[in-house]
């Protein structure tokens, strides 16, 4: 025994040596490098964004407060997705200020980055680009993540981050010959949809899509295995997803897996075009005594139903609403980089010239994964954030033309990687303005919550003349209701007091106002605000 064990330490020895010369490690210390770089300058920049706010983040940190309080009751919540709410509960278990936890989320949000960079990492793998210009993809996408840590701070780079993970395992040239591809899919699916609803009808339309592609084209001998992958990848996703539909149910009295496709699918009908009731409607008491305001459950929110197909003149309005999504879509592509079209563009060139069958299939998976992503969007609104997933896709694709043109045409490694550092930089311009442009700002609502609190002592149920989105983040952190702005009139003061309004705040008016009810007690707080207080 004892003289074995040298024989066990020098081949153990040897098996270290070769992992730390061999291309694995390599491979291994760039993903390091590229996130210790990451975290290095996202720590750095989270005292410059330490303010910014937005009103879904607002909505995603009150519903985990009420996980982390045992309110279920009024936690499970069918317009937004519950995962991201989930785990930022364990930053909130200890107790937090409202301060503290707009931090946690931007803490739990750069995370999260940390793991989309992975992910990101492995799907290049997949598409086998040289390890230089690997290393310039993952780090020109950092721009792009810290934009979502910390300015849309949302569930839409948590949402991103699943469905590449997703990628990887559908894309996976493992995918038929493994079962747990099949499962790692459903459940990467289902976490997705967790995160956002949107995700339900990209993943079944994806996920069966590229399992008949398997099934009938590229893996013709793997069939059964294809299609086992198949009914288990469904299955988990169903199961995962189901549960959360019952819950739904249980609380709203109707089987659904989301209540925010309908209510946007109102907001754009012909009755109400895109004037939300959230801001056209008076004031809204918050659906719970723990809510900031009514955005954070719109379902309880009626709105008139229409459908595209109940006449001829509700179909055309349909088609022109998506006709303008598409323009906007492209509008949105343009802003995000001048060269996206230029890449599409050779693309598709690449696409139908080639004669490489994999090059073929890989540069069509791409194009059609954005497509199906960006398609869902166009039958109601599409946004710049909404197309983060794509924002992500054009680089990998990018990268990924540039290890194609050098291997066809044996161009030399330094102007190979010239050419994708100027892609690349280009890449990253929008997202770099925007993160220099955002810093330092949103203070505003911060400093007059403050003001408010420690010389009014302002709190309970609040309502402005105007200024709306001010003042929910006011609210916010005075851990107050806002129910909304009512516009000053004669008798302001009896429907006020009919919605049970304690405090009404009036911005830039410097007439002798009487409300009815209330009696005004302050000295004009700058921006020039005024506060009446009920008596």
């Amino acid at each position: 025994m004892l003289r074995a064990a040298p024989l066990v330490l020098i081949s153990m020895n040897k098996k270290i040596s070769s992992f730390i010369s061999g291309k694995r490690f390599i491979d291994n210390r760039d993903l390091i490098l590229a996130l210790i770089l990451y975290l290095i300058i996202g720590i750095f920049s989270l005292k410059y964004y330490q303010h910014v706010i937005n009103p879904d983040t607002i909505c995603y940190i009150g519903i985990a407060a009420k996980y982390a309080e045992g309110d279920f009751g009024n936690a499970v919540n069918g317009y937004w997705g519950p995962l991201f709410s989930w785990v930022l509960v364990p930053f909130l278990l200890t107790g937090h200020t409202p301060l503290s936890a707009l931090t946690s989320i931007k803490i739990l949000s750069l995370i999260i980055g940390a793991f989309n960079i992975t992910g990101l990492w492995l799907l290049s793998n997949k598409f086998r680009m040289d390890r230089t210009i690997r290393l310039l993809f993952i780090i020109s996408t950092i721009p792009l993540i810290l934009y979502f840590v910390y300015i849309k701070i949302t569930p839409d780079l948590l949402l991103a981050t699943c469905l590449i993970f997703y990628l990887n395992s559908i894309f996976n040239p493992e995918y038929p010959r493994k079962y747990k591809h099949g499962v790692i899919s459903g459940f990467t699916g289902a976490l997705a949809y967790l995160s956002k609803v949107y995700a339900l009808p990209f993943f079944l339309v994806h996920f069966i899509l590229f399992n008949t592609i398997y099934y009938f084209k590229k893996y013709k001998p793997d069939k059964k295995r294809v299609r086992n992958n198949l009914i288990i990848g469904l299955a988990v996703f169903l199961v995962i997803s189901g549960f959360w539909a019952l819950s739904l149910n249980e609380k709203y009295g109707e089987l659904t897996f989301g209540t925010s496709s309908e209510y946007n699918q109102a907001l754009i009908g012909p009755e109400v075009q895109l004037h939300d009731p959230m801001t056209n409607n008076g004031l809204i008491k918050p659906p719970n005594d723990g809510a900031t305001s009514a955005w954070e459950d719109p379902s309880y929110i009626k709105m008139p139903g229409w459908s595209p197909f109940e006449s001829w003149e509700s179909f055309n309005y349909q088609m022109n609403i998506i006709w303008n999504n598409i323009l906007q879509t492209l509008t949105f592509l343009c802003e995000f980089s001048i060269i996206t079209f230029l890449i599409l563009i050779m693309a598709v060139i690449i696409l139908f010239k080639s004669s490489n069958s994999e090059h073929k299939f890989k540069i069509a998976s791409l194009i059609v994964t954005m497509a199906i992503f960006t398609m869902g969007y166009w039958t109601i609104r599409v946004e710049p954030r909404l197309l983060i997933l794509i924002y992500f896709l054009i680089p990998l694709l990018a990268g990924y033309l540039i290890c194609i043109i050098k291997e066809k045409f044996k161009i030399n490694n330094n102007i190979i990687t010239g050419i994708a550092a100027i892609m690349f930089v280009l890449l990253v311009v929008s997202p770099t303005i925007t993160l220099y442009e955002t810093a330092n700002t949103d203070n505003e609502a911060y400093k007059i919550s403050n003001t408010l609190q420690e010389n009014y002592d302002v709190h309970g149920n609040i309502a402005s003349n105007t200024n709306r989105r001010l003042t929910l983040f006011v609210a916010y952190y005075l851990g107050a209701q806002y129910y909304g702005s009512a516009k000053f009139t004669a008798n302001i003061g009896d429907y006020l007091q009919k919605n049970n309004i304690d405090y009404y705040l009036v911005y830039e008016s410097t007439e002798d106002l009487k409300i009815d009810h209330y009696q005004e007690i302050t000295i004009p707080v700058k921006p020039y605000i005024r506060v009446f207080k009920r008596v």
